[in-house]
């Protein structure tokens, strides 16, 4: 163990602290290796812009220690304004992505969360909590109208007066008689407030507030125009730590905004045209014109019986089998969660196929450090990337543990040599002028994969566990409007919630029968034990491909390499 030796480490200990849960950081630990990923670098580089600091989360990876980044940190030379935004807004090619779906009801495509409080919540403090939010997170107050031609356009209101301008709540007290079969009564609320969202007039974030005598219920819901999973993470911050100030009495102080929406939109507009994004055409157009061979489904027509309905299998991991994921198994092979996770996948899909090429359709965070002078670690919006991977293996190995590694091998540098994780791709698009690109798009992969990452309810070091919210189950589901036909007839995410992984795989009815996709979780799920398993097993850390600059190096040139340097 390292403890810091100047300001700088200290202050990255204490946040690498209170980003990943740890007790104690030595300067020579790995980020990577302590539980860390690209969401958690996000989040170090938030709490450093707090304090007037920035990183590029580039060199967080180039650097994963705290003696090396410390030289990396500097101020801020991007000081973001923190006047309140209005006016028009130019779309981000997910929310361009989301106008092209087949859906009915476009007003009812939301996220939300339910959270806990075993002590009563003070309806004073949480109007002003949720205030402060809408007025300090500009993309919360946006608005979407649609003319006679159907086109839309989006529009960032200004501050108003008017709280129910702002955000909406329903105060809903179910303590009456010492009721305790208030389920249902919350799924139905719950189900209103989903359904209800208004894209012209707003507001787009909604709330219920539900007393009952196991506590308090906070339900948040807002459209997903205007969130995605990092917003979340630093909204559930915000409403912890506002929530703090309100309820002790005191004015809300909250972070200092990041590069706004607007900015941020503006900036991709210049960007789709540059020299720099027109160099990941011939990458793009590989990815996208490849033919994998189709999914082998049960019901080759898409039996109508069971148009729109879709199941959902599931698993989950123990806290042991998560924290041994999350930490342990990633120094094998310098990897991150979301290799192990995808690899698993892979390897159950080759199980189930037979098929030596993939490809899926991959959700990142989309919130590289592309933009000069942009940083939106701290900002509220929509900014997914979506795009598709094409992950080829070797067809001739047996399935093996040698097959195991070679795929979880394949997987990672795959993946690190995605340009700029994927966020040119929806650039090029949606926003590219035809002129510009020559790729022939062929339409969306069977499959989508998208790791969302570890989420915690808004505990810093500023708000003890005590004074947070914790995350609940109840009344979950019904974000999205059953009226979506989907791209993808199998949809995979996976989540880390309360020390627990979980992943889900979301089924079209119309194309697979349940037991199919019941042996494809397994599957799965064993791929992956058996994977945290070897690599817990394994001593020292193996290089692979990625990890060295040279784009032309294959995997049997670098073992044979490796051969020539332990036969010298």
């Amino acid at each position: 163990f390292l403890p810091p030796a100047s300001k700088m480490e200290q202050i990255l200990a204490d946040i690498w602290k209170d980003v990943l849960g740890a007790e104690k950081i030595g300067t020579a630990d790995s980020f990577f290796e302590l539980g860390g990923d690209s969401i958690k670098a996000l989040q170090v580089s938030a709490r450093l812009h707090r304090i007037g600091k920035q990183m590029a989360v580039k060199d967080l990876f180039s650097h994963p220690t705290i003696q090396e980044l410390a030289a990396y940190i500097r101020d801020s030379d991007t000081s973001s304004s923190q006047a309140a935004v209005e006016g028009d807004v130019q779309w981000s090619p997910v929310q361009k992505w989301f106008l092209s779906q087949d859906i009915r009801e476009k007003h009812h495509f939301n996220q939300s969360v339910m959270l806990h409080r075993s002590t009563s919540v003070q309806e004073d403090a949480l109007r002003k909590t949720l205030k402060a939010i809408t007025c300090h997170h500009d993309a919360l107050r946006m608005v979407f109208t649609q003319n006679e031609q159907g086109k839309w356009d989006q529009y960032n209101r200004p501050l108003s007066h008017s709280d129910d301008a702002l955000y909406g709540l329903q105060m809903i007290d179910l303590c009456t008689d010492g009721n305790r079969a208030y389920e249902p009564i919350i799924k139905r609320h719950v189900l209103d407030i989903q359904q209800k969202m208004d894209l012209k007039n707003g507001p787009l974030l909604q709330a219920g507030l539900f007393h009952t005598i196991d506590g308090d219920f906070l339900f948040l819901s807002a459209h997903h125009l205007v969130v995605d999973g990092i917003s979340w993470r630093v909204l559930l911050e915000d409403l912890a730590l506002g929530y703090r100030q309100a309820a002790g009495g005191e004015d809300i102080k909250l972070p200092p905004k990041t590069s706004s929406f607007k900015a941020y939109a503006k900036k991709l507009s210049d960007y789709a045209e540059s020299q720099q994004l027109m160099k990941q055409l011939k990458y793009w157009r590989e990815a996208e014109e490849y033919q994998t061979e189709a999914l082998p489904f049960d019901h080759i027509d898409g039996t109508r019986a069971h148009e729109g309905q879709r199941s959902t299998i599931s698993f989950t991991l123990n806290e042991k089998e998560t924290a041994a994921l999350l930490k342990d198994a990633n120094s094998a092979y310098n990897t991150d969660t979301q290799d192990m996770l995808l690899a698993s996948v892979i390897l159950a899909l080759r199980h189930w196929t037979n098929q030596s090429a993939f490809k899926l359709s991959l959700e990142g965070h989309g919130r590289e450090d592309v933009l000069e002078g942009i940083d939106v670690s701290r900002t509220v919006g929509w900014f997914t990337a979506i795009y598709p991977l094409l992950v080829k293996l070797n067809a001739d190995l047996p399935v093996s543990e040698e097959y195991m590694v070679h795929v979880l091998k394949t997987t990672k540098d795959t993946l690190r040599r995605v340009p700029d994780k994927g966020f040119g791709y929806g650039v090029i698009k949606y926003l590219t002028p035809p002129g510009k690109k020559d790729i022939n798009f062929t339409g969306a992969p069977e499959i989508s994969f998208n790791y969302l990452g570890q989420f915690e309810s808004g505990r810093t070091a500023e708000v003890p566990e005590e004074d947070a919210f914790s995350f609940s189950p109840l009344g979950a589901g019904g974000d999205i409007s059953t009226t979506w036909n989907r791209e993808q007839s199998l949809d995979i995410s996976a989540i880390a919630a309360e020390g627990k992984l979980t992943v889900n795989m979301t089924y079209d009815n119309a194309r697979f029968q349940r037991k199919t996709i019941e042996q494809l979780s397994e599957t799965c799920r064993q791929f992956l034990l058996q994977l945290i398993e070897h690599c817990q097993n394994k001593r020292e850390t193996e290089k692979t491909i990625s990890d060295y600059d040279d784009q032309e190096l294959t995997e049997d040139a670098l073992q044979e390499i490796a051969d020539m340097l332990s036969f010298h």
